[in-house]
């Protein structure tokens, strides 16, 4: 009986080692598609792109970069959220398809809560209020005083409802006690675009996407709208210095998944992730630009944005913002 039991033991033992390696085990395998739901150009594809060139090195494999632009960020994002919970198609998220979509719209085609886990944050960044040079004002105050005297005409460009541009400007415009019409675009790389070109006379930008801009002398910065001066603008003021304290607003992005991913899976990402942020010449740049990167776990993530979820509620209430 007991040579019997140990002939089963190791047979047992030859048919689990026979069995292939789990795909948890073995990944990555082949290439990781990270979906950004906005266009190429912008804030948000320029810093993944970024992350992902350091992310192919980390993980020995390549990983992609898919454009998805449309609807405030949630065209992507639905696509992602059907995607295979196998972690080879992740979305670029941030605080406007996570948080404020619900928000935006009526009906979703994905539940933010339900459908993503949240892997790791890739920032927060500053905006700054830009004009093009041909507006000639060069202040707040100066922008301000030209909207006044001209209700209605001049228009605004924004990467969409609901975009940190959107809600800036509408919050300005309560404050101010101005009239601008709104020009909503598919990103912040298709608005800044049109206001470099003359298309439309203003708009909010990160600081970085618009800096080549500024220093080429098509752009004027007026304020920042994250409460401090940044390194990569010392001579912008920021909005409360400029007498609008109230005028700050600074959302988040970051790395997501499909729920039913492998907690392995996440957690190498969430690893590897925040070992990139680290990196001297990472953090240099992006604290040029204003932004930071906390360096939370994935449960710290998740529970930043369960929390972070209704203030968005409140502040798209607040611009006057109804569900379409």
């Amino acid at each position: 009986m007991q040579a019997l039991r140990l002939l089963m033991a190791a047979a047992v033992a030859s048919l689990a080692a026979a069995q292939p390696v789990s795909a948890q085990e073995d990944w990555p395998s082949k290439p990781v598609k990270i979906i950004v739901p906005w266009p190429a150009g912008g804030i948000v594809d320029a810093r993944v792109r970024l992350l992902a060139a350091r992310l192919s090195r980390a993980l020995e494999q390549q990983v992609l970069i898919e454009n998805r632009a449309g609807a405030s960020g949630t065209l992507g994002a639905q696509a992602a959220a059907r995607a295979a919970p196998d972690g080879y198609t992740l979305l670029a998220g941030s605080f406007v398809d996570q948080a404020m979509a619900s928000s935006l719209f009526r009906s979703l085609a994905y539940d933010p809560e339900r459908d993503f886990v949240p892997i790791a944050n890739i920032g927060r960044a500053c905006l700054l209020l830009v004009v093009n040079e041909s507006l000639g004002v060069s202040s707040l105050e100066e922008f301000i005083a030209l909207a006044r005297s001209r209700p209605g005409q001049l228009t605004y460009a924004s990467a969409g409802i609901g975009t940190p541009q959107h809600l800036l400007m509408e919050r300005l415009k309560k404050l101010a006690q101005i009239q601008l019409e709104h020009l909503p675009y598919k990103g912040g790389g298709p608005a800044l675009q049109d206001v470099v070109a003359g298309h439309v006379p203003v708009t909010f930008d990160f600081a970085p996407t618009a800096f080549a801009h500024v220093q080429s002398g098509k752009l004027k910065p007026l304020v920042t709208a994250c409460g401090h001066r940044i390194d990569i603008f010392p001579q912008v003021p920021s909005a409360a210095e400029a007498g609008y304290p109230q005028l700050e607003l600074i959302g988040w992005g970051g790395i997501f998944a499909p729920k039913g991913t492998s907690a392995t899976i996440v957690q190498r990402l969430n690893r590897e992730i925040n070992q990139i942020i680290v990196a001297p010449d990472v953090r240099s740049h992006v604290a040029m630009a204003g932004s930071t990167y906390p360096l939370w776990s994935p449960e710290e993530f998740a529970e930043f944005i369960r929390n972070d979820r209704p203030r968005w509620g409140e502040i798209a209430r607040a611009a006057g913002i109804e569900p379409q």
